[in-house]
């Protein structure tokens, strides 16, 4: 324990906590991560599960991650992991599933629900679940789905009655202690909160997470683009806005701790407030970043205010060179109109541009001619403005609820002979791959509805 609380104090060292702890609970419980410090920093779901929990009063909530080590404690108090009433699993990632079995049986806890005592009470949540719960349907006591915060405090409130087992318990909708029959039903329990005023943000900044000293909060929930390939827009019914004076509150609380902001959603530029938010990061003397962001909301002014505010780099999710492609997918714009958004941020001086690629989408072999011109003029601007453009590709992971919920996963010899054609008919720009067994890992726990237990 002694070489594992070394190693977290010094973590601890670099953190900046604004967490206002109230402490006023009779129940322990504890919020895990199933994957590294690291990882789990970087996510603002877990963050602003933790602070609410804390803040709230609902429970004294400590942190766990999924270390290398040989004698595994919490993060905040230096416990054992069986040392507490209640244990949070938060599992934005499929390929994290495995790691929750791993995780309890290092700690002596029986990860199948039906063998174990009701103590500890485990609880699973999630993007991850929402999907697909059904391989952890023997491990987790309660699912939670959609928005945790009210679904947790609803489960606090009514956490004696659930430990000793009484019938009485009042139901709420997105809390399951047993998931239905039918996978179609699982949409149906998926819910948030109907006002758009609460606004999801972390209190914990630390140099060792993807997002090096920052402060994230959330603009805007869901997506309004409906992509032919992703989840975010089936799974989050209530798409909304953050209001605008909620984010400048929030803003003005980073301002005391963080010079950097990350500013999380699906949609940034599609926030109808976007120049007003970015200009008040300005004015608050606030460096940002963003999620990757919509080429048709790219305009002139957004980049500048983005380079006004030190943004350096602009990830943006192209998805395929194929204008073809693009179409299919609902992201219809031309090569042009692309190009002249790319030449445009290169004009304001923002040099190094991550652009997101899909390998395995309808048509993209179809028109190679039109891709490798496209691909010439983007490695011209590369040369001219002496910029750093970089791709980072995927292959196609058909998905639940969207319209390519049917289409068969590729193949890993399809995946590598589909990442070599790119290779060889794309150079001269970096190029990232997806790794392929992690692509197919996710593939396989967003379909497969057997249970993991019996596969560990």
């Amino acid at each position: 324990m002694w070489q594992e609380r070394k190693y977290i104090e010094k973590l601890k060292s670099f953190e900046i906590n604004k967490v206002n702890y109230l402490k006023n609970s009779s129940i322990n419980s504890l919020l895990i991560y199933p994957n590294s410090y690291y990882s789990g920093m970087s996510y603002l779901g877990f963050l602003q599960l933790y602070k609410f929990l804390n803040e709230e009063g609902i429970t004294n909530c400590d942190r766990f991650f999924f270390e290398d080590w040989k004698d595994p404690i919490t993060f905040d108090n230096y416990r054992y992991v069986s040392d507490f009433e209640v244990l949070l699993f938060s599992i934005p990632f499929e390929g994290d599933f495995e790691n929750v079995i791993k995780i309890l049986r290092d700690n002596n806890i029986e990860p199948n629900k039906n063998k174990r005592k009701r103590k500890p009470l485990i609880i699973g949540g999630g993007p991850s679940l929402w999907i697909n719960p059904y391989p952890l349907k023997n491990v987790f006591d309660i699912f939670v789905l959609g928005e945790g915060e009210e679904k947790l405090r609803f489960v606090f409130n009514h956490f004696r009655k659930i430990i000793n087992g009484d019938n009485n318990v009042p139901k709420m909708k997105g809390v399951l202690f047993e998931l239905p029959m039918e996978r179609k039903a699982i949409l149906n329990e998926i819910t948030f909160e109907k006002s758009c005023t609460h606004i999801p943000y972390t209190k914990i900044i630390t140099k060792n997470s993807f997002f090096s000293n920052m402060f994230l909060l959330e603009i805007a929930r869901g997506c309004i683009n409906n992509c032919k390939f992703c989840t975010v827009s089936r799974l989050y019914h209530n798409k909304c806005f953050r209001d605008l004076d909620s984010i400048k509150k929030v803003l003005d609380e980073a301002k005391g701790f963080a010079k950097k902001v990350g500013l999380i959603s699906s949609m940034v530029l599609e926030h109808p407030h976007i120049e007003d938010i970015l200009q008040y990061c300005y004015d608050k003397e606030l460096e940002v970043s963003t999620s990757s962001l919509s080429v048709k909301g790219l305009t002139n002014n957004i980049v500048k205010l983005l380079r006004m505010t030190n943004n350096k780099s602009i990830t943006i999710a192209l998805e395929s060179l194929s204008s073809k492609t693009r179409k299919e997918i609902n992201k219809d714009f031309t090569d042009l109109f692309f190009l002249e958004k790319i030449k445009m941020i290169l004009e304001n001086n923002i040099k190094t541009i991550k652009i997101y690629l899909i390998l395995g989408l309808p048509y993209e072999k179809d028109d190679l001619k039109s891709q490798v011109s496209l691909w010439k003029q983007l490695l011209n601007l590369n040369t001219i403005f002496k910029a750093n453009i970089h791709f980072s590709i995927n292959p196609l992971i058909p998905q639940p609820y969207t319209p390519y919920y049917n289409l068969p996963m590729q193949s890993k010899k399809t995946i590598r002979s589909n990442y070599k054609w790119f290779k060889e008919n794309f150079k001269g720009l970096k190029l990232k791959f997806e790794g392929i067994n992690n692509s197919l890992k996710e593939y396989n726990y967003a379909y497969n509805t057997d249970d993991i237990l019996e596969k560990m």
